[in-house]
């Protein structure tokens, strides 16, 4: 039963009037809701069953669905389904259904709306979801029959959309697509699509995560080594052997960033049958025409003794010859054997020609793998007899063999193989070199104690092509050389120069080559105060990196001053004035890089530090740096170069400390230099300006009183604009116009000076035309900093003239003259007059447009 209610308009139309009435009627009515047409088995929509997920669907709604009394509600309930049927085209069909709102279920039925079997069902997921599942062993040209409800107890109008396709043909393991295997050195490919691929339930290998909607292929191996690749992104490679689903025995990722991985195996074995599994990294993703490929590489022709490539001894350097061989391409033998394994041996083959009595030789493994080498000398590959072998390296490695006590002339064979025996295609390269001489502690090369300019007596070396093993201060000595000395000092410094060896490391031992470490150093120089005189000493120097970083370098060991140590730190005393009258002469001849230590103690919170150096040497300085007595740093210093001489300053000394700083050797010689350590002009900052007193200024046009002054001895001022060497002074203002001037004095080419307010207000820049001030405040403290040069650029000397004028400004006075015995007519006044006004309003324009504190003086009258 319903109710409707019915409103019904009424117009009426009056001369030029409209009325409305409204008649509302309420009617009761039974009204019958329609069921949809497929509510019943014979009203089953037909869908279309197609090779994608969304080519064959179709949307519907339970909305008045009833119940078509089956009892199989497949743990709902089944009050409100609706019916859709297919025409089997494929042995296996996947059926997708989203519903919602509510809980969907499917019921699969065969035969016909009068016999139905139930086949199947599925209700696994939560309302607002989707079912997928996948009908296998179906018959093809059968209808199924889909029923699709509600599984709530009070359904919801529920609205599905529903789809039937198939999966592809190589979607299970039993119908794997065979692939075509390759001529040698070409491949087979073939795409695959993953979007429609089922999951057999099989579990996932090593490298999965999610579960496997994986498509097959497989082949049969006609020879032991392939390489399987796969283009993709986020997918996985799973390679099998055996029966379906077999055992997998290998995988990888093919990841988005590389697009590409692989596997290559050299342990297949003939006739077997090996599947290949692929399936997405995350299900979300999806794999549509990617590619397979199968490739059969070309057998190694170094496989055989017989066909032993023959190597190039190259001279104290690793000079590879022979690059890319693949011990994938690699046949199992068992003779000869070595010492490093009892084999199989999955080998190639090398040969040289003897030139040297000692020589290594050098692989180079460029992916994961553990290799060795074998030598054997011989006539004839039937009669090989063992040398020496070497497995000393890790996976994916660089390895070394070194053979001594060789006979030039003869031919030595030489072994590659995969140690694990884990048939892994090893990509390496390989040479053959003689080692430099003193490659080995035995033959170390003796150092004569030098104490020449910057180490002129030292020996060139080279740590390219040398071996070694272990290593000290972290790093590796695969690449070191060997050196001797005989201790002269117990100071000695040991010093590189001229490097191209990257990082390098120096490691020192007592007496002889089985002597223990007497110090280990990663840098460029080593100094100590405890070597022993006579004793002999021998070094190694190599590269701290691992198989990389070797190069050149000089070598020398001197007697180093005594003060480059920090507690032999040489005393300076300190000149009490500005003036060097007591200097203190150093000699850097032995000290190489490292730098002599001196000290002195603060007598002023700021000092000059005077480094001249004396012929031949050019220059020579000291690292700009204050450090403690312990030579612990504390600060930068400031310094500037006058004829070759360093000037370093610091400010912020304390008085009555002990301060150290360093020295270098000079340039281009080791030599004889000066210093001196002075303290700076009183007036050296603003706060310490030297008071000018009135009696110093000018009261008329001439500059009877100068103010004499130096900047020698001075440091630049921590304040903009930055000015070298500046002296400061002060002075009250004893009128609101005032005039300054600044002259050269004893030789000084220039000189400049700004004036300031309260040591930071900038009020005026005194140039070669002077200076003048205006609204000066009387009895109002002002200071003056001034800049003086001599053309060399050291400070200089300089005069100043200040005046301080009330009633007049003297630049270019008008001279009146007096006619005596006569008077001025008043026409004569009046033009006066006129001419006095005329220059007056001249000025005031003039001044108003260049401000007060122009220079510009008021005309004289």
């Amino acid at each position: 039963m319903a109710t409707f209610v019915i409103l019904i308009s009424i117009t009426k139309f009056h001369s030029n009037e409209k009325y409305f009435n409204f008649l509302l009627l309420i009617l009761p009515a039974i009204v019958y809701s329609q069921p949809p047409s497929n509510d019943d088995c014979s009203g089953a929509i037909l869908l279309d069953v197609s090779s994608d997920f969304q080519g064959s669907g179709m949307s519907g709604n339970t909305l008045n669905a009833t119940n078509s009394g089956f009892s199989n509600a497949c743990n709902g309930v089944g009050d409100d389904d609706i019916w859709y049927k297919f025409e089997v085209t494929n042995t296996s069909s996947w059926v997708y259904m989203y519903s919602g709102p509510g809980d969907g279920v499917m019921v699969f039925y065969s035969g016909n709306c009068g016999s139905l079997d139930s086949i199947t069902c599925v209700n696994e997921k939560a309302s607002d979801d989707s079912e997928l599942i996948l009908l296998q062993n179906l018959t093809i040209g059968d209808t199924i029959f889909i029923r699709a409800f509600d599984a709530a107890v009070v359904p919801t109008e529920m609205g599905i959309y529903i789809s039937v396709y198939t999966p592809p043909i190589n979607d299970i393991c039993a119908n794997a697509i065979e692939l075509v295997i390759p001529v040698p050195d070409e491949s087979t490919y073939s795409y695959f699509n993953l979007s429609n691929a089922i999951d057999e339930g099989i579990s996932i290998g090593s490298c999965g995560m999610n579960s496997a909607s994986d498509v097959w292929y497989k082949f049969t191996a006609s020879q032991i080594y392939y390489k399987i690749e796969l283009m993709a992104c986020e997918a996985v490679l799973e390679l099998r052997h055996g029966s379906c689903p077999s055992t997998q025995i290998g995988c990888f990722i093919a990841d988005c960033d590389q697009g590409i991985g692989f596997i290559e195996r050299n342990d297949f074995v003939i006739g077997d049958t090996y599947y290949i599994r692929i399936y997405n990294l995350n299900y979300l993703v999806n794999q549509n025409a990617q590619s397979l490929y199968l490739y059969q590489p070309i057998p190694e022709p170094e496989d055989n003794c017989l066909s032993a490539e023959i190597l190039t001894v190259s001279d104290q350097s690793c000079a590879f010859t022979s690059y890319d061989n693949n011990l994938g391409g690699a046949t199992e033998t068992l003779t000869p054997s070595d010492a490093c394994s009892a084999g199989p041996y999955l080998d190639l083959w090398y040969k040289f020609e003897v030139i040297d009595a000692t020589v290594a030789i050098k692989t180079n493994a460029y992916q994961g793998g553990n290799l060795a080498i074998a030598a054997f000398t011989g006539t004839s590959c039937s009669a090989l007899n063992p040398v020496q072998c070497v497995n000393a390296s890790g996976n994916g490695e660089a390895e070394f063999l070194y053979l001594t006590g060789l006979t030039i002339g003869d031919t030595i064979f030489i072994r590659v193989y995969d140690a694990n025996l884990a048939n892994t295609p090893i990509n390496f390269s390989i040479c053959v070199y003689t080692p430099p001489t003193n490659d080995f502690c035995a033959n170390a090369t003796e150092i004569t104690i030098t104490n020449g300019a910057n180490c002129s007596g030292s020996i060139t070396g080279n740590t390219q092509g040398a071996t070694g093993t272990g290593g000290c201060a972290g790093g590796i000595a695969d690449d070191d050389v060997w050196y001797w000395f005989t201790a002269t000092d117990t100071l000695h410094s040991i010093q590189l120069s001229n490097t191209t060896i990257t990082s390098p490391v120096m490691e020192i031992f007592n007496s002889n080559c089985n002597g223990s470490q007497f110090e280990c150093v990663q840098g460029y120089e080593f100094s100590s105060p405890e070597f022993i005189v006579g004793q002999s000493y021998y070094i190694r120097i190599f590269s701290f990196d691992d198989h990389n970083g070797s190069g050149s370098f000089q070598i020398c060991v001197s007697e180093p001053p005594i003060n480059i140590l920090c507690n032999n730190a040489v005393i300076i005393p300190v000149n009490s004035s500005i003036n060097c009258t007591t200097i203190q002469t150093g000699n850097s001849s032995g000290q190489g890089s490292t730098y002599a230590k001196y000290k002195f103690v603060a007598t002023s919170e700021s000092h000059l530090i005077y480094i001249t150096p004396l012929s031949p040497m050019t220059s020579i300085g000291s690292t700009l740096k204050i450090f403690n007595t312990a030579c612990d740093f504390i600060s930068y210093i400031g310094y500037d170069y006058y004829n070759s001489v360093q000037r370093a300053y610091y400010n912020n000394f304390t008085i009555g400390n002990e301060y150290k700083f360093d020295v270098n050797n000079g340039f281009p010689t080791e030599g004889d230099y000066q210093i001196c350590i002075t303290e700076t002009v009183p007036n050296d900052e603003c706060t310490s300006g030297t008071i000018i007193p009135t009696a110093s200024f000018n009261t008329t046009c001439n500059c009877d009183v100068m103010v004499s002054g130096s900047c020698v001895g001075a440091t630049p001022s921590n304040i903009s604009p930055y000015m070298w060497h500046d002296v400061w002074y002060s002075f009250v203002a004893t009128t609101t116009t005032m005039t300054f001037a600044l002259s050269p004095k004893n030789g000084s080419s220039s000189v400049t000076g700004i004036v300031y307010s309260d040591c930071s207000i900038y009020l005026g820049f005194i140039g070669s035309s002077g200076l003048t001030i205006n609204n000066l405040v009387i009895g109002n403290e002002y200071s003056i900093r001034i800049k003086a040069n001599n053309s060399d650029g050291n400070p200089g000397d300089f005069e100043m003239c200040i005046r301080a004028l009330t009633n007049d400004y003297c630049d270019n006075p008008v001279t009146l003259t007096p006619q005596a015995g006569t008077s001025c007519s008043p026409t004569q006044v009046l033009i006066l007059v006129l001419r006095l006004a005329t220059i007056l309003i001249v000025y005031c324009l003039i001044k108003k447009m260049y401000g007060s504190n122009s220079q510009l003086q008021p005309p004289h009258i």
